[in-house]
């Protein structure tokens, strides 16, 4: 086909070049792959698979933005509810703390009477009571007493029993506040 518009080009024909092309275009139209602005039919296929998987595709993507709305407000009804717990443990946390500092006023007013009774006794009797508690318990009433007086009562107790007053000794050193009384001894 090439050498044929060869030939017919040598004398140069523009009329003939034309008609020659015009004629074999039906023969290289065969040959050639098909494109998508090929024959018409086969364009309109093409055009109505894209636009099928493109309605498909935003389908998809709307499910997916459906499932994803979902589960925001799963999560902020989540969120919801998590911080209700929170401000509801807040409440029982202040409740708590409340109590916790009643309980510890009213052992501390209890704590006062005891240590007023220890005050008022002689220092070898207040001993010899104090020699049968543990040094725990001596060392909390202790803590609420006068240093010179704990300090007196220990004196009495060590003539009698000076394991246990250095016990009490040991107890009262590790109870904060109690350095004036560790300073006293």
């Amino acid at each position: 086909m090439i050498r044929l518009v060869k030939q017919m080009t040598k004398p140069f024909h523009f009329h003939s070049l034309f008609f020659m092309l015009l004629l074999l275009s039906p023969l290289m139209a065969q040959d050639a792959p098909p494109t998508a602005f090929g024959s018409g039919y086969q364009s309109e296929i093409n055009i109505d698979k894209a636009m099928e998987g493109i309605r498909i595709r935003e389908q998809e993507l709307n499910e997916r933005e459906a499932r994803l709305s979902e589960r925001e407000a799963q999560l902020q009804a989540l969120q919801q509810r998590l911080n209700g717990q929170i401000n509801t443990l807040d409440g029982v946390r202040a409740r708590i703390e409340e109590l916790l500092g009643t309980v510890e006023e009213k052992q501390q007013e209890k704590l006062a009477q005891v240590a007023k009774i220890y005050e008022a006794m002689k220092p070898k009797d207040a001993a010899s009571v104090v020699a049968e508690m543990s040094p725990e318990e001596v060392a909390s009433i202790f803590s609420a007493m006068n240093p010179r007086r704990v300090g007196a009562i220990l004196d009495a107790l060590g003539k009698v029993n000076p394991v246990h007053a250095a016990k009490i000794s040991f107890v009262m050193k590790n109870i904060p506040g109690l350095d004036e009384v560790k300073d006293a001894l």
